[in-house]
């Protein structure tokens, strides 16, 4: 209990105070300068600041799956990279709509390069460590998993999305009528 303590606000905390009046509690609550707590230093306030944004991160790369992932190009908010080189994606006969290619093997140069050098290269936007939209894809879900993984633990790209079952998963729900993508 303590650890949660630490994180609470200051007016969540002084209205759990027993010994005040009701009163108090519900000025305490509007306002926290009317705490008998004291003040929060500024190193105390960054620190709990820090906490409080590390709690809400999430722990690993998320994971989308189809119906996400279709949800997500209706509306339009995405950027989707295909790590699979081109000779990749051609032979197996294509990718999702919508998405931009980064072999695996160059996007930790890629996302390091200045932001002029990465637009004239791959002709999109580069993403940014904080953009919760950004969607990795390979044929399988396997390799987006582990750059979406390095992204994450190594880069600092603490909101990196990965499609789980990828292009094959992707072009057998395509086949089917009853589960395609319709825009």
């Amino acid at each position: 209990l303590p650890s949660i303590v630490n994180v609470l606000p200051y007016f969540l905390l002084s209205t759990m105070d027993s010994s005040d009046s009701n009163e108090k509690n519900s000025a305490a609550a509007a306002d926290p300068s009317h705490s008998n707590l004291p003040e929060e230093d500024e190193n105390e306030k960054l620190r709990r600041e820090n906490l409080e944004k590390k709690l809400s991160l999430p722990k690993e790369p998320i994971c989308v799956d189809y119906d996400v992932l279709c949800s997500m190009l209706r509306v339009g908010d995405y950027q989707l990279i295909d790590v699979r080189s081109p000779e990749e994606i051609q032979t197996h006969g294509g990718k999702i709509p919508g998405s931009s290619v980064i072999p695996m093997g160059e996007i930790e140069a890629a996302l390091t390069m200045p932001k002029v050098d990465f637009e004239a290269k791959y002709g999109f936007k580069m993403p940014k460590p904080n953009d919760v939209n950004t969607i990795l894809t390979c044929f399988s879900g396997r390799r987006a998993k582990m750059t979406a993984d390095k992204l994450f633990f190594e880069y600092g790209y603490n909101c990196i999305r990965y499609y789980c079952g990828g292009w094959s998963e992707w072009s057998a729900k395509q086949s089917n009528a009853s589960t395609a993508y319709k825009h």
